[in-house]
């Protein structure tokens, strides 16, 4: 079993290549080659600490987000095999209870607040960060997203409260607008709540859940 020493010892380029074989074997959805890499790498100080160094900052070896994502994209590609999945968080360690988890270590900096009721995001300029939030990622990126995944993340601790500083607005507020009704169906039958509002002061009028922005516009009727 590999120990912090070895790991601080590792340059980013054997980081990288290490990652990438691990995420591999996650695609080819091998539970056995996986299980075999990941034994030798405890959770805490592959995932949890910024171990490895590199001109452009510190990293962890694995970023939890990677090993996740790629994950639910294998169960979605092997008729729901959730084997990797469950290894992952059940044997090996992962979590999202901390919800800046819900988030790739590069993308972290722009959380701007992050508890158990949502996460805010802060306005970056060409950049809807907010849409690489976990769930929202594997959403977009799936070539056919399926509710009984998403629903199996949203049970592991991903996020739909994911809001955008300023409007305060989640991408399903945005789909609300946009009339893109296939994938509010989703992530509504994946466990996203349609009261969810616009994150706004809490005892303002003017907060906006999901179904009053579907009928504030004539066009947008057919979400409802």
């Amino acid at each position: 079993m590999k120990t912090l020493e070895d790991i601080k010892a590792m340059s980013y380029q054997e980081k990288d290549e290490l990652e990438d074989l691990v995420l591999e074997i996650i695609d080819n959805n091998d539970l056995v080659k996986l299980k075999d890499i990941l034994k030798d790498y405890p959770v805490k100080i592959s995932c949890y600490e910024l171990n490895i160094k590199d001109e452009d900052g510190d990293f962890p070896l694995f970023d939890p987000f990677n090993l996740i994502i790629r994950a639910a994209h294998a169960c979605e590609d092997n008729n729901n095999d959730f084997s990797i999945l469950d290894y992952l968080f059940d044997e090996y360690g992962l979590s999202l209870k901390d919800p800046k988890y819900n988030f790739a270590f590069h993308d972290m900096k722009y959380i701007k607040e992050a508890n158990d009721k949502y996460i805010l995001m802060e306005e970056v300029e060409d950049t809807i960060i907010y849409q690489n939030a976990l769930i929202y990622d594997y959403i977009l990126n799936a070539d056919n997203p399926n509710s009984q995944i998403i629903k199996y993340l949203v049970n592991r601790g991903a996020k739909f409260e994911v809001h955008k500083d300023g409007f305060g607005w989640t991408p399903m507020h945005f789909w609300v607008m946009q009339n893109n009704y296939e994938l509010l169906e989703l992530a509504i039958k994946g466990g996203a709540n349609v009261d969810m509002q616009t994150l706004l002061d809490p005892k303002s009028e003017y907060n906006e859940t999901l179904l009053f922005e579907a009928v504030s516009e004539p066009e947008t009727y057919r979400v409802t």
